[in-house]
C-alpha cells in the first residue's frame, strides 16, 4: 500500500512539471549581408524571428561612416511595421554622401523596434570601391569661379541637391560622373582668405563637405590714380581682407610690392618707397596670381607745402611740411646758397637746421627738384641773438636770477658772470634762462651768454651785494630753543635734515641743528654745551661765504 501511494505521488509531480508554461522567446534580428552592386549602390539584407504575438512597430537598417552607428552621420532606412518572421532587404544609392571626412569605409546593421525596445543585429562593415568620400577642389577661389565637389551623385538627383557656401546657395552648373560643379556665390560677404563651410543638401539631409574653404578677394579698382610716397591707396572690390588676412593681398606698383593694411574701416595700401617717378601699371598679387587693375598710377615728385616759421636763430631747427619728402636724394632745400642739413624726415615732414655760420639777415629759401626751382619762403629772417633783460637787478649769493632773451627752449647755454662760468638750460615761460647767483665779491657785473655762433654781452648790469644776517629771534635762550635767523645770501637751500653736506649755523664753536633753511631764513635749535653769556652767530653757506652776525646771541 505504501509503495502504491509513493508511486502515485511521483507520477503526479511529473504531471505537474510537464504542464508548467515554457518561456516565450523575444524577437531578434540579424544583419545577414551587404552586397555592393555599383560604385555607390549597396544591397542590404537582414532577418527577424520570434515575432509571435509581439507588435513590430518598425524595422530596417542603420548605416554610417561611424563604427558606433550613432551620431549625426548615422542614417536610418525605415521599412515600417512587419507581422511575420523572415528576411527583409533594401537597395540604397548615394552612400558616398554619408562618408564625409571618413573615406569610403561604412558600417551597417539591422534593427527592429517593438514596444519600448530596440534590438540590433551585429554590424557589418564594407568599403565602396574607387571612391574617396566628399571633397572639394580647389579649396580657395573668388566669387563667380567654379569649384568641383566629389559627391558620387548622378544628374537625376539635381532637383534634390543644393550646395551651400556659408549657408548661401551656389549655382550648380553641372553634375557628371559623381561630381558637382558649382560657382562660388556672389552673396558671400566673408573677408578674404577666412575659412567658411561648404555643405551638401540632398532633400532634407544636410552633409558637411569642408569647413576650410577660403573665398579670395576680388580687387576691382583703386583710388586715387596719382600720389606721393607713403600715400594711402584705397582698394575697392569684393571680399576685401581684414587686418588678419591683409598681408596675403599685395599690390604691385610696376614690380615693387606694397603690403595691405587696414586704416579704420577702409582697405588700403601704402605707396611704396622704392618706385620710380612717373606712370606705372598696378597689379594685385594673391596666391601667386597676378591681375592687372584698370588705368595707371602716377608717382608725383616731392614738394613742400608749408614752413613752420619765417624766422629763426642760427643753429636752430625749422620744419618743412609737404608730400613725398622721405626721398631726400631727389631734392634739396637751400637758404640763400647753403643747403640745409636734414636732422629728421618722414613722408610729410622734414626737420632742418639753420646753419651756424650764417649772419643775421633776410634770405630766400628755395626748393630744388627734378621739376625745377620753387621758392618756399621769399623772406626768411635769421634773427640776431640778444639779452633783453636781467631780473632782479641786485642779488646776493644763491638768489635766483632770470635772463630774458632769444633762447631756444630746452637748449643749453654757457653763461659767464665775473669769474664764474655755468652751463644752464633754458626752461619755463618765454624760454628764459634761470640760475642761482654764484658766490662773487660785491660789485656790478655784465652777463655773457654763448650762443651757437657768437657771444652776447648783456647791456644791463647786475649788482652783487654781500650776504648778511639782518636779525636773530629770539635774541637769547637756552639749550633747545628754536632760533630764527633772517637775512640775504644764505645760499642755494641745498640743506635737508640728516644730510652730510650743506650749510651750517654755528653758535660760537658749537653747531646747531638746522630745522629749516632758505636763501633768506634759517631756523636752528640751540645746541648743548654752551656757556651762559654772549656768543657769535655764524652761517657757513654751502659753496659760498661765511656770514657773521653783527649782534651776539645771549645764552641763558
Amino acid at each position: 500500500m505504501k509503495l502504491t501511494f509513493l508511486t502515485c505521488l511521483v507520477a503526479f509531480t511529473i504531471l505537474i512539471l510537464s504542464c508548467k508554461k515554457q518561456p516565450v522567446p523575444l524577437p531578434e534580428t540579424k544583419t545577414l549581408e551587404v552586397k555592393i552592386t555599383d560604385s555607390d549602390v549597396v544591397f542590404f539584407r537582414g532577418s527577424l524571428k520570434h515575432i509571435g504575438d509581439f507588435q513590430i512597430l518598425d524595422h530596417g537598417f542603420i548605416y554610417s561612416s561611424d563604427p558606433s552607428l550613432t551620431g549625426i552621420y548615422a542614417n536610418i532606412i525605415s521599412l515600417g511595421k512587419i507581422n511575420k518572421d523572415g528576411e527583409f532587404s533594401k537597395t540604397v544609392s548615394n552612400l558616398l554622401l554619408q562618408s564625409a571626412f571618413q573615406g569610403s569605409l561604412l558600417y551597417v546593421r539591422a534593427y527592429i523596434n517593438y514596444g519600448e525596445e530596440v534590438v540590433y543585429g551585429e554590424p557589418l562593415k564594407f568599403e565602396l570601391p574607387g571612391s574617396t568620400g566628399l571633397s572639394v577642389a580647389p579649396l580657395a577661389a573668388r566669387v563667380g569661379e567654379s569649384v568641383v565637389i566629389q559627391a558620387g551623385v548622378s544628374a537625376d538627383d539635381i532637383k534634390d541637391i543644393k550646395v551651400l557656401f556659408s549657408g548661401k546657395p551656389a549655382p550648380i552648373t553641372e553634375i557628371k560622373n559623381g561630381k558637382i560643379t558649382v560657382q562660388v556665390p556672389t552673396s558671400i560677404t566673408s573677408a578674404h582668405d577666412k575659412p567658411i563651410d561648404i555643405q551638401l543638401q540632398i532633400k532634407e539631409k544636410l552633409l558637411p563637405v569642408t569647413n576650410q574653404f577660403r573665398v579670395q578677394a576680388t580687387i576691382l579698382d583703386y583710388t586715387p590714380k596719382s600720389g606721393w610716397i607713403g600715400d594711402d591707396i584705397i582698394l575697392t572690390g569684393l571680399n576685401l581682407p581684414d587686418y588678419l588676412t591683409a598681408p596675403s593681398v599685395k599690390l604691385l606698383f610696376g614690380n615693387v610690392e606694397s603690403i595691405s593694411y587696414i586704416p579704420g574701416e577702409q582697405n588700403a595700401v601704402v605707396v611704396p618707397e622704392n618706385i620710380k617717378l612717373g606712370k606705372m601699371k598696378v597689379s594685385t598679387l594673391i596666391n601667386g596670381a597676378i591681375s592687372v587693375l584698370p588705368g595707371e598710377f602716377t608717382l608725383l615728385p616731392a614738394k613742400v607745402t608749408s614752413i613752420s616759421a619765417t624766422s629763426a636763430y642760427a643753429g636752430t631747427n625749422v620744419s618743412f611740411n609737404g608730400k613725398g619728402l622721405s626721398r631726400v636724394s631727389e631734392y634739396s632745400i637751400k637758404l640763400d646758397n647753403q643747403i640745409l642739413e636734414t636732422i629728421g624726415v618722414s613722408n610729410t615732414e622734414e626737420q632742418m637746421v639753420i646753419p651756424d655760420n650764417i649772419r643775421p639777415g633776410i634770405y630766400k629759401i628755395r626748393f630744388f627738384s627734378s621739376v625745377g626751382d620753387t621758392v618756399i619762403c621769399e623772406k626768411f629772417t635769421v634773427l640776431e641773438p640778444e639779452i633783453e633783460s636781467i631780473n632782479p637787478k641786485s642779488a646776493s649769493f644763491g638768489n635766483i636770477v632770470t635772463i630774458k632773451g632769444t633762447f631756444n627752449e630746452d637748449s643749453n647755454y654757457n653763461i659767464t658772470i665775473g669769474s664764474e662760468k655755468m652751463m644752464i638750460a633754458s626752461r619755463g615761460p618765454g624760454k628764459n634762462v634761470r640760475f642761482n647767483l654764484p658766490f662773487l665779491p660785491a660789485g656790478e657785473y655784465k652777463i655773457k651768454v654763448d650762443f651757437i655762433n657768437r657771444t652776447i654781452l648783456s647791456k644791463e648790469s647786475i649788482t652783487v651785494v654781500n650776504s648778511k644776517i639782518s636779525s636773530i629771534s629770539p635774541s637769547s635762550g637756552s639749550t633747545g630753543t628754536i632760533v630764527t635767523l633772517k637775512g640775504t645770501g644764505f645760499g642755494h637751500g641745498f640743506y635737508s635734515p640728516g644730510q652730510l653736506f650743506g650749510p651750517k649755523v654755528m653758535f660760537g664753536d658749537k653747531e646747531g641743528k638746522i630745522v629749516a633753511y632758505t636763501e633768506t631764513e634759517a631756523q636752528v635749535t640751540l645746541p648743548q654745551g654752551l656757556k651762559s653769556g654772549p656768543v657769535k652767530v655764524t652761517v657757513v653757506t654751502f659753496g659760498g661765504p661765511v656770514i657773521i652776525a653783527d649782534t651776539d646771541f645771549s645764552v641763558k
